[in-house]
């Protein structure tokens, strides 16, 4: 990988202080490197760059090649995309109309879509803003990602998939919703969302490389994106010009871009604070719970201190920008493999500079119910089986919701799990988050049998780990004749009993 020939070092400290903290981090930065070179190597990566803001000093750190057919290594410099990551960008393109008097939260779709099923009355421009539409993503199989589409195709697209669920009432990660707030940018402002944010976010921040992808463009800089085919590395697949142009996470960024950016939120710049505080609130459902994503970012916790953070793929790349608010620590990762996982080494990185920020690894409990422990056994080897709409499959998961008191939260109908993630590589990973699992909850949806009807009743499915260990615990995958939508690794777990019993049956 040539990672020291590439590497990239540049810190800048605000305070003589701050210098004095960096002279005394050597060792600190060298086991960074380790924890970031194993990484790559275990995961394939070709490329990666690193950002560190450790109480305003800055690191920044570049591995591997950006170009492996030319040997172009990675530097502070290098253009990503950055996929999903470029939601919280669309969030702040919205919130600077909602302060022009352009467009307002509470405006339901249909004044901008006025060609809109009548279902879609009830949503908001809210709704579309915290993933909580019931719109379904238009990133499925059936997606044709060679067309060029216009937004008003895009939209009547968008327009033929039934509702999963009543606006509000749950959170479904939603790439149409962003989609369609950047055709909203357009029509209430005249202008494409791209070039608002050039003029009124990257051009006032000083983020001078940050912008559109273009593929037909001469960008320096640029790094190729990559993924794995049979283990070997591939080029990225080519999708159409207009796909890279969508507000769902269509940005180029460099490492210095995304420090200006991190920078800008944490002095709570380009927007007013009122705005800044609608962004970084959780939602409230319809139930009156909350759900940990405000406008374009999650709002979690590590080690019980605040996490915001958000991730990206797309096109061969993937992106993590965590904000560890308790630490005053932000780690920015940006890496050019479809099937990188930045979220880990972003977590490796932190754990190394703040050990609270460490992920806890979940220890086993006794399994005080092994019967209820073997009905699901029983109900995940018949879904892996493709057998997810039997109905004994549909009874067990009932009398299991039922039995785990909220540990286990079997959801039969037309609604998909309220944290349906993508996955890496496959159509319907595209610009999906690197979903930050919580240090104690997992989710996952179980998806249709192989040939089941689309609209068939699906059952969804929550487990929750915080005490289920890993030696109990066993990888799943779905058979190759499930459906694509169905081939997700799934967590079969040992106990149920009071998994969520802090968290209160926290899911949706």
């Amino acid at each position: 990988m040539a990672d020291e020939d590439s590497r990239t070092d540049q810190v800048h400290a605000g305070s003589g202080q701050a210098r004095d903290q960096v002279a005394s981090s050597t060792v600190r930065m060298l086991e960074i490197d380790r924890e970031v070179r194993a990484e790559m190597a275990r995961q394939k990566i070709p490329g990666v760059a690193v950002g560190i803001v450790d109480h305003g000093v800055v690191t920044t750190r570049g591995y591997g090649f950006a170009n492996v057919e030319h040997n172009v290594p990675v530097t502070a410099d290098t253009i990503f995309q950055s996929g999903s990551v470029g939601k919280m960008f669309t969030a702040t393109a919205v919130m600077l109309l909602v302060e022009d008097g352009k467009i307002a939260l509470a405006d339901p779709l249909t004044k901008y879509f006025p060609a809109a099923p009548a279902s879609w009355e009830k949503i908001t421009v809210r709704h579309l803003l915290t993933h909580t539409s019931g719109i379904p993503d238009y990133t499925t199989d059936t997606f044709d990602y060679r067309k060029d589409y216009t937004e008003g195709e895009l939209a009547t697209f968008a327009f033929a998939m039934p509702l999963e669920f009543a606006a509000g009432s749950r959170w479904n990660y939603s790439n149409t919703g962003y989609a369609l707030l950047g055709f909203i940018v357009h029509k209430a402002s005249g202008q494409f969302y791209g070039d608002l944010l050039a003029k009124r976010v990257f051009q006032p921040l000083g983020m001078t490389t940050a912008r559109i992808i273009n593929e037909a463009d001469i960008v320096p800089n640029r790094a190729a994106g990559y993924q794995l085919v049979d283990g070997q590395l591939k080029n990225q697949d080519w999708v159409a010009p207009k796909l890279n142009t969508t507000a769902d996470g269509s940005l180029y960024f460099s490492m210095r871009d995304l420090i200006l950016w991190e920078a800008a939120v944490k002095r709570r710049a380009a927007l007013k604070p009122e705005s800044w505080e609608q962004i970084l609130t959780p939602v409230q459902l319809n139930s009156g719970k909350r759900y940990p994503y405000g406008f374009g970012w999650f709002i979690d916790e590590r080690g019980g201190l605040p996490l915001h953070q958000h991730g990206g793929s797309w096109q061969g790349f993937k992106a993590q920008l965590s904000r560890f608010l308790g630490s005053d620590l932000s780690i920015i990762v940006l890496a050019n493999l479809a099937q990188a996982d930045p979220a880990r080494i972003a977590d490796g990185i932190a754990r190394i500079v703040d050990p609270r920020l460490a992920v806890r690894t979940p220890t086993a409990i006794p399994d005080a119910e092994p019967l209820v422990a073997a009905k699901l056994r029983q109900t995940l080897d018949a879904l892996r089986a493709g057998n997810a709409h039997a109905s004994g499959s549909r009874v067990r998961a009932r009398w299991l919701l039922s039995r785990s008191r909220g540990v286990l939260q079997g959801a039969v109908g037309q609604t998909r799990s309220a944290d349906e993630v993508g996955t890496a590589g496959t159509p319907r990973g595209r610009r999906r988050p690197d979903v930050p699992v919580r240090d104690h909850v997992r989710r996952t949806r179980v998806p249709r049998a192989a040939g089941a009807r689309t609209g068939r009743p699906r059952v969804a499915v929550l487990i929750a780990c915080r005490k289920v260990g890993a030696p109990e615990a066993r990888r799943v995958r779905l058979p190759s004749g499930s459906d694509k939508r169905g081939r997700r690794e799934l967590s079969t777990l040992n106990s149920l009993r009071p998994l969520l019993r802090e968290q209160g049956g926290r899911g949706v």
